[in-house]
């Protein structure tokens, strides 16, 4: 819903209000809602595709269309199921709507030779064309936005309908867009309003369906970017670009929901973070799972894309402990079921309504054969190991965005540490939180650099959690509403180092983490720098993970310093510059 003061709501502070909306990669929430902000999932979407190295897109591709033998692009993909789905499943939702526009129609001697059907094939033409979920139009008033939105969608829809009258899509548009007649009264005038309310209340499940549940379990050329709010097609997210998202953020809504793992996410946090590291070596990545073609080819296969899914979600989810001699049972029990979803809802080879149990006995007996074979094991465990490695970096580094970044940091069940989950229902298993109750003590009594050397524990990431809340209990102002500042990195990794700054009246903090760790080979964190702003350099920072305290008269801070003990950094130091003579 929507108010002309948001302004009561949001200081109206006891009251906690947020959207489940999910935005396009490059959609707004509209400024007038009467919320603090969204439930992040457009958070989760930016911070993980800044993990994706844009450099490896191309050669992900190729390895992807190779060994696939698919080169139907995403948005191909996406509109085709979306006019599945108003085929198979929303089809009386459709056929409601198009008589709704049939009767509108007979209201004007223009458009009363047009036709049921014609109505039908068109409206299904602009809903698979539409680009974002759902507008909201509710009056005779439409946004700019919502315009775009519509005259996008007509304009590709006749795009692809050439032999569908033009004059149809007019039609449609010309009531979405509340373009009356002059004839019309009061009535035909709020039918339109209501017909373009129902229009919305379909293009919603329709994405929903056609793309989340569909789309994203046939299109595999890295499954890391298959999350909700997240664009397949967009592979990576620049520096400058993640700065802009969070300066928006910081200035439209700043309490807006930071999450990176839902109840609802394809993929867990830890998942995807492996799963990244891949777009930083397309050739290795190549090389591997060619072998693994080679090496499993006598274990009756199953179809290249729903192989090239299980390699992939087995990098993302193979357990920390398993070792090639010994793989849990409990983890080929959750793979085989994660396909077994995974293949119904991609409707190509199985569905919910008509399985072929054949064909998914098929691929259950080929996860457990190869999750038994040591000659497949010998091979993968060695580079998944090394996967693994790069992708705690990764979430930590993430973890820390999330919690320092403008926003309300949201941790899911389980995520404390650790947590390698799939699709639901996997990621809505119990939770020890006795264990992490433990371990939260005994993390008090270690050094930082000690539980970054063990990193496999996961008490690392549960230290970024602790040490970045209790930053934010003792300084709320400054991570709640601070000024978001941007912070340049030179040097020889600089495109491997992210940073950025909060500020207020008060205290100023400084955020420093890594990226495309495993690309970054040769190059040194030593030789590389951060620019501060004048005015924060004469101050005494303390390491909110090491606890150590520095000085800094120089112009920049020197990343591998600040790396030396942990993987991340997150610095805080007062406002007030130091005494003459200090420092």
């Amino acid at each position: 819903s929507r108010t002309k003061t948001t302004t009561v709501v949001r200081a109206a502070k006891h009251l906690y209000v947020l959207a489940e909306k999910i935005l396009a990669m490059d959609e707004s929430l509209p400024r007038d809602w009467a919320v603090h902000g969204t439930t992040g999932y457009d958070f989760l979407a930016q911070v993980n595709a800044f993990f994706v190295d844009p450099a490896g897109e191309a050669d992900m591709t190729r390895v992807y269309q190779d060994f696939t033998g698919d080169d139907t692009p995403f948005e191909e993909l996406a509109y085709e199921n979306k006019r599945l789905i108003l085929r198979i499943a929303l089809a009386s939702e459709l056929h409601m709507l198009a008589h709704r526009f049939d009767r509108l129609a007979q209201r004007d001697r223009r458009w009363r030779d047009v036709t049921l059907n014609a109505l039908i094939e068109a409206l299904a033409e602009v809903i698979a064309c539409f680009g974002v979920y759902r507008t909201y139009i509710s009056s005779g008033d439409v946004t700019d936005v919502d315009r775009r939105y519509i005259e996008s969608a007509v304009e590709k829809a006749k795009a692809r309908a050439p032999r569908t009258e033009p004059a149809i899509f007019n039609f449609i548009q010309d009531a979405l867009l509340q373009r009356y007649p002059d004839h019309f009264d009061a009535e035909a005038r709020a039918e339109q309003v209501r017909i373009a309310g129902k229009f919305q209340q379909l293009t919603s499940p329709t994405a929903a369906k056609g793309i989340e549940d569909t789309t994203f379990y046939q299109y595999h050329r890295l499954i890391s970017l298959n999350e909700v709010g997240g664009d397949p097609a967009r592979f990576g997210v620049s520096p400058d670009d993640l700065h802009r998202f969070f300066a928006e953020r910081q200035k439209h809504w700043p309490h807006a929901m930071s999450t990176l793992s839902t109840h609802d996410t394809k993929r867990s946090e830890d998942v995807r973070a492996r799963l990244n590291v891949l777009s930083e070596i397309p050739d290795e990545w190549r090389a591997r799972v060619t072998r693994w073609r080679e090496i499993n080819a006598g274990e009756d296969p199953p179809h290249p894309g729903e192989a090239y899914l299980l390699y992939q979600t087995l990098v993302g989810a193979f357990p920390i402990e398993a070792i090639a001699d010994d793989v849990p049972a409990s983890f080929i029990e959750r793979v085989t079921a994660f396909m077994m979803k995974a293949m119904r809802e991609s409707k190509l080879r199985s569905t919910w309504g008509q399985p072929d149990e054949a064909y998914e006995q098929r691929v259950t007996s080929f996860v457990e054969r190869i999750l038994q074979s040591k000659t497949f094991l010998n091979d993968f465990v060695p580079f998944q190991k090394r996967i693994s490695r790069w992708g705690m970096l990764n979430s930590l580094s993430q973890t820390l965005l999330k919690l320092t970044a403008p926003g309300v940091p949201d941790t899911y069940q389980g995520t404390e540490l650790w947590d390698l989950s799939l699709v639901d229902p996997d990621n809505r298993r119990p939770v020890d939180y006795g264990m992490r109750q433990e371990m939260m003590k005994e993390i008090e009594s270690h050094d930082a650099s000690s539980l970054a050397a063990s990193l496999d524990d996961g008490r690392a990431k549960m230290l970024v959690t602790m040490k970045s809340l209790q930053a934010r209990r003792t300084h709320p102002g400054l991570f709640c509403d601070g000024d978001y500042v941007a912070l340049l990195a030179k040097g020889q990794a600089a495109r491997h180092v992210f940073a950025f700054g909060r500020c207020n009246e008060d205290v100023c903090a400084a955020v420093v983490v890594p990226r495309l760790v495993a690309s970054r080979a040769s190059r040194t964190f030593s030789t590389t720098t951060i620019d501060l702003p004048h005015d924060w350099r004469l101050r005494r920072w303390k390491n909110a993970f090491t606890g150590s305290e520095m000085s800094l008269n120089a112009p920049a801070l020197n990343v591998g310093k600040l790396f030396a003990e942990f993987p991340v950094t997150v610095l805080i130091a007062r406002r007030s510059p130091l005494p003459p003579g200090e420092g």
